[in-house]
């Protein structure tokens, strides 16, 4: 899968390259690969999608979005999806909507009245506050 490229400690280039050889843990605070909990790497995911051109971008943002999406257990809404021509996840635990932004590669949050709650990277980390004007709202009915 596209996400285990960008998961911490993992490679951020598309291209497979061979098995360098394990390396000590680093003085950084990180713990060697293949320890802890691995978060998606927003950083080199970004930088990554960057460089692309808009139809690779896309694609790409696409494509690890549902992948993150599968791993949360959020279901793609079809009917959200089609008559808000983005890509819109359910997720049943908190009652929310994931749109995703596949300029950015974020999700905006959506409350189930499909008011815009904010904008979060692909870790659900919040990189902006709620857009008060209706601009990011989504239509639910």
């Amino acid at each position: 899968e596209l996400y285990q490229m960008f998961k911490s400690g993992g490679s951020n280039s598309p291209t497979p390259k061979k098995p360098s050889p394990q390396k000590p843990s680093k003085p950084n605070g990180k713990p060697p690969e293949g320890t802890g909990k691995a978060d998606f790497d927003v950083v080199s995911f970004e930088k990554t999608i960057a460089k692309m051109n808009v139809n690779e971008k896309v694609a790409l943002i696409r494509t690890t979005a549902a992948d993150i999406a599968k791993q949360k257990n959020w279901k793609k809404d079809s009917k959200l999806t089609k008559q808000n021509g983005r890509d819109v996840y359910f997720d049943s635990e908190t009652g929310n909507y994931y749109a995703l932004d596949t300029q950015h590669g974020r999700f905006e949050v959506v409350n189930k009245k499909g008011k815009h709650q904010g904008e979060v990277n692909f870790n659900l980390n919040s990189t902006k506050p709620a857009d008060k004007s209706g601009g990011h709202d989504l239509k639910v009915k």
